[in-house]
């Protein structure tokens, strides 16, 4: 079998050029990158399959303002169509971290037979809006999508898939992603199989540092694994770090801000200045007393 790997990513910075530093030994010219809209002038170093917003409408797939989020599978389609001589495709995400002998984490998944494998696969029992986007017929299952593998035949009967859904009528909101639309079709096929990664390998995951959240300091998780085996997520530099977490706590912010629009209204610009630095000023007193909690 050959496999390649993809690094999904719509940017490129510290967290890229860390997974092509950790990939490059094991994949060597087997290693790409999914580019969802790539900035001009970003050349990564390593070849490239593009999706962009002309990319998706050319291929026959529905074009949302968060498909480069919801549907990962589409940089799966963007990734075989441009280089489609492998058997298994591979995509992670930069927030991924693979501590210990990454070698031989792919080792040990290649000896995995499912078409399709991902982290904590499992039957969906909650019934969100994706689950509610899927076709009648379809019982739902999902797996992380931040790590994947598919076989190429099974991406083929996904684009083919993804193509006839797009052109049918569910409205943009219940538009199933990635994860859901593409383990539940993959279930419900009896010429294809999919398993779980946590399950196949489960000394790679047995600190319990793979999940969708907290966001992970890398030099925290590098203590915290000690040189053992690991596949942790999401794990971020500094910089990403910061950048997710101060992005987290201004989506909470609005929520609870929100209901506060005639107070808002009638602060000066000052006044909202002296609010924010007031924030500030909490949340350093509360990031120092996390610290002193954790034995710093």
């Amino acid at each position: 079998m050959r496999d390649c790997i993809a690094i999904r990513t719509y940017t490129w910075g510290a967290d890229e050029d860390r997974l092509v530093g950790e990939l490059s030994p094991v994949f060597g010219d087997d290693l790409f990158v999914a580019f969802h809209n790539r900035p001009e002038g970003v050349t990564p170093p390593v070849p490239v399959a593009d999706f962009d917003d002309d990319w998706v409408r050319s291929n026959g797939l529905r074009l949302l303002d968060d498909y480069g989020w919801r549907c990962g599978d589409y940089a799966l389609y963007a990734l075989r169509r441009k280089f489609p001589d492998y058997d298994r495709y591979w995509l992670i995400e930069p927030d991924v971290s693979i501590h210990g002998d990454i070698a031989g984490f792919f080792a040990g998944a290649a000896r995995l037979d499912p078409d399709a494998l991902g982290v904590d696969f499992h039957r969906q029992e909650q019934v969100n809006r994706f689950v509610k986007g899927l076709p009648d017929n379809l019982v739902p299952y999902r797996a992380t999508f931040a790590l994947t593998r598919f076989s190429g035949r099974a991406l083929d009967y996904l684009f083919a898939a993804r193509q006839d859904y797009s052109g049918k009528g569910t409205g943009s909101h219940r538009f199933t992603n990635d994860e859901t639309f593409c383990f539940s079709h993959l279930v419900a096929h009896p010429g294809f199989t999919a398993g779980g990664l946590r399950e196949a390998l489960p000394e790679w995951f047995g600190l319990g540092l793979f999940d969708t959240d907290p966001d992970l300091l890398k030099c925290a998780v590098a203590a915290r694994t000690g040189g053992r085996n690991q596949v942790c997520h999401p794990v971020r530099e500094f910089d990403s770090f910061s950048g997710a977490v101060s992005k987290r706590i201004a989506a909470n912010a609005h929520g609870f801000l929100k209901n506060m629009g005639l107070s808002f209204a009638h602060m000066s610009d000052a006044e909202i200045e002296a609010l924010a630095q007031g924030v500030a000023r909490r949340l350093r007193e509360i990031g120092h007393q996390i610290r002193r909690e954790h034995g710093a």
